[in-house]
C-alpha cells in the first residue's frame, strides 16, 4: 500500500483509503494469516447509492435492532435486519449472536434497493457467491457498533466477510478500529495495536483468513458527526 494512504503511529496504523488506489490489501499478522482488502464500489453503483441514499436508509426497521449474546437478547445502538440465508443460531455457544434476535424474521427477502450491490459483488465470484446480508443503519456518529468478531458458523470455508459502507455526506466518513485478541494458549501475531481505517462513501472492506479469530473490529461513537450511514455485510454460508 501506498505511503499515502497510512500513517504508523504510536504502533497504531492509520488507514485513509483513496480512489485513485483500486484495491490495497493490509496484513494485521506477522504471518500473513489475517488480511483486510479495500477496494471500491464502481463509478456507477456509487452514483446510485448517492441518488438512492435517501431511500435505502428510509427502509431501516421501526425499532432499534437486538442481537443475541449469552443467550439473551440485547438491543443495539443502531437499527440492522438480516437478510436472506440465515444461519441456525447454535444455544451451546455461549459467544454466538445472530443479528435477528432469538425469533427470526418471517420475511428474509433482501429489498429491491439493495439487490445492485449484492449482484455487482457476486459477478466478481466464481465459485462460491454471498447469499447473506446483514444492513447497518446508522443515524448519525451516536450510533454504533462495539467491538466484536463476526459470526462464521455454518459459512463456507476460506471465504472472507465484506463490508460496503454508504454514507449521507462523503465528507463524514466513519471510522472503522481493528483490535488484536489475547488468545487463549497462543500468542496473538498481530502487527499493530490497532488499526483505523476512515470508512468512505463506496468503500469496500473484506476481512480474510484468520481475522475473526485474531481480532475484534468495531464502529466507534463520533460526536461530531451529524449524519447518518448505511454498512452492508456480506457473506456466504453453506
Amino acid at each position: 500500500m501506498e505511503e499515502a494512504f497510512q500513517q504508523l503511529k504510536d504502533g497504531i496504523l492509520y488507514v485513509n483509503p483513496s480512489k485513485e488506489q483500486k484495491s490495497a490489501t493490509i496484513f494485521l499478522s506477522e504471518s500473513k494469516s489475517s488480511w483486510i482488502c479495500i477496494e471500491w464500489l464502481s463509478d456507477d453503483l456509487v452514483a446510485y447509492a448517492t441518488n438512492q441514499y435517501q431511500n435505502l436508509f428510509a427502509i431501516h426497521p421501526v425499532e432499534r435492532g437486538k442481537v443475541v449474546m449469552y443467550s439473551e437478547e440485547v438491543d443495539s445502538p443502531r437499527w440492522h435486519r438480516s437478510y436472506l440465508h440465515q444461519p441456525e443460531r447454535q444455544p451451546s455457544r455461549k459467544t454466538s449472536y445472530m443479528y435477528s434476535g432469538i425469533e427470526h424474521y418471517e420475511d428474509l427477502s433482501l429489498p429491491v434497493l439493495f439487490q445492485k450491490f449484492m449482484d455487482a459483488l457476486n459477478e466478481k465470484e466464481n465459485a462460491n457467491k454471498y447469499n447473506q446480508v446483514i444492513v447497518n443503519w446508522y443515524a448519525n456518529g451516536k450510533d454504533y457498533i462495539a467491538q466484536h468478531s463476526d459470526c462464521q458458523e455454518g459459512m463456507i470455508p476460506n471465504t472472507g466477510i465484506t463490508l460496503v459502507t454508504l454514507c449521507e455526506d462523503e465528507n463524514f466518513p466513519r471510522e472503522l478500529r481493528i483490535t488484536p485478541k489475547n488468545l487463549k494458549n497462543e500468542r496473538n501475531d498481530n502487527l499493530y495495536r490497532h488499526v483505523n481505517i476512515k470508512l468512505k462513501h463506496g468503500c469496500l472492506l473484506t476481512m480474510h483468513g484468520e481475522t475473526q479469530k485474531k481480532f475484534r473490529h468495531g464502529v466507534p461513537k463520533d460526536f461530531n458527526n451529524p449524519t447518518s450511514r448505511i454498512s452492508l455485510t456480506f457473506r456466504m454460508f453453506q
